[in-house]
């Protein structure tokens, strides 16, 4: 073997270690990178589980609250959403003008 192979033998080797430790380096790196998405991913299943929670709680609350709405109460909101309505058919009528 003369010594141009030799040196290009060196270079080659050089080379291929270079290339095992960046492809080492990657296989780490995207451990890593699949460790955090699988963190990730327990946290948003575990989020999904509290906005179900809070949305169940959140119905109850409406349900509760139209369960103990009153007489007047009702008649406040029925007088209130009549006067919404009268508003919206005099706009109505100007603009039929």
């Amino acid at each position: 073997m003369t010594e141009e192979q030799k040196k290009i033998l060196n270079d080659f080797e050089l080379r291929v270690k270079n290339l095992i430790a960046h492809c080492d380096k990657l296989k780490y790196k995207n451990k890593e990178l699949e460790e955090k998405i699988a963190l990730q991913d327990d946290e948003i299943e575990k989020m999904k589980v509290s906005i179900r929670e809070w949305t169940l709680k959140y119905d109850n609350l409406k349900l509760a609250k139209i369960i103990s709405t009153d007489d007047e109460e009702m008649k406040r909101t029925k007088k209130r959403l009549s006067g919404i309505v009268r508003e919206i058919d005099k706009c109505i009528a100007l603009l039929n003008e």
